[in-house]
């Protein structure tokens, strides 16, 4: 068994990535322990894909890119915000750990339950590209932008998952299933790691024409799905979640936060001439945020402090 309570968390990490283990021995710490290596971790994830960002938006420019020409941009915008918060804070952080994740880990349920998220997402696909062949299908079947659409995911999710199950019960032994998932391991957490971040490349309009960019432009979510594969069998699938949704919650708050309490600094936004004319009390609340920002920053700073001295007293 690792000796896991002296290793530094970077070079857990790093230890890890080189080589992917099925069977790491999961960590068993307090709550409390396991939020702070989850936020140091987080802060370590943040800071190299601030840079790489950086990066992007540098060579982006160079092409005279709209970087405004972003799915999640158009989406934060055309959407009303509380679709916004349900599919940034609940539907990406379950879903996206459920289909790429939850499965890093064999028995029959988590081997079931992506399946069926991937033929869901598999139909809106084909849907979309070959819409004349669906027309016979009610708008509402399977759109996640429609409550009745998410009823009809969900009840074909429990259905179809225990139709599987039942049936991997039946043909799949558990112990063939984890000495293929042993074997293969590393394998299967890089595809997933790379399908991951690659899926993310049709958040930019038109990236074809920066095809040469690709790379560059999925690293950020190459890095992140690392973290959390790392996190998720480190930690547990719970913990993956959890951190999913921090880097979407604290990522958005900004924009979030002033589209519900100062919308009228959202829409100066789009004339910065504006920004004189508003309000004291929308001045308090952007400099509220403002200093939430500071503080998560410095709470991050502190972070990154902490783990790279650990590994400084590990190596001296």
């Amino acid at each position: 068994m690792l000796n896991i309570k002296s290793k530094p968390l970077l070079v857990d990490l790093f230890k890890f990535l080189k080589s992917p283990n099925y069977n790491i021995t999961i960590k068993t710490d307090k709550a409390r322990n396991k939020v702070w290596d989850i936020f140091q971790l987080w802060s370590f994830f943040m800071a190299l894909i601030v840079i790489i960002a950086i990066i992007i938006s540098i060579s982006l420019s160079f092409f005279s890119y709209d970087l405004q020409s972003h799915k999640v941009v158009e989406f934060f915008t055309d959407q009303p915000i509380i679709i916004f918060i349900l599919f940034a804070y609940i539907w990406a952080p379950i879903v996206e750990e459920i289909i790429f994740r939850l499965w890093f880990k064999y028995s029959p349920w988590k081997i079931a339950i992506p399946i069926s998220f991937i033929l869901i997402l598999i139909f809106n696909a084909l849907r979309f590209y070959y819409s004349e062949f669906f027309q016979f299908i009610p708008w509402w079947f399977f759109n996640l932008r429609s409550l009745t659409g998410i009823t009809t995911v969900i009840i074909f999710v429990l259905i179809f998952s225990f139709i599987l199950k039942t049936i991997f019960e039946k043909y799949l032994k558990t112990k063939i299933a984890d000495k293929f998932f042993d074997k293969y391991f590393i394998y299967i957490f890089y595809s997933s790691t790379i399908i991951f971040g690659a899926s993310h490349i049709f958040n930019f309009n038109q990236f074809w024409q920066l095809w040469f960019l690709i790379p560059l432009l999925v690293m950020p979510q190459l890095i992140l799905s690392a973290g959390l594969g790392y996190i998720r069998m480190r930690y547990g699938f719970s913990w993956s979640m959890i951190t999913h949704f921090l880097d979407n919650f604290l990522l958005s708050l900004p924009a979030v936060s002033l589209t519900i309490l100062a919308p009228d600094i959202m829409k100066s936004y789009q004339d910065p001439e504006s920004l004189e004319m508003i309000s004291m009390n929308d001045q308090i609340i952007l400099l509220t945020i403002f200093s939430i920002i500071i503080l998560i920053i410095f709470f991050i700073i502190i972070s990154l402090f902490s783990l790279f001295k650990e590994v400084y007293n590990y190596y001296k």
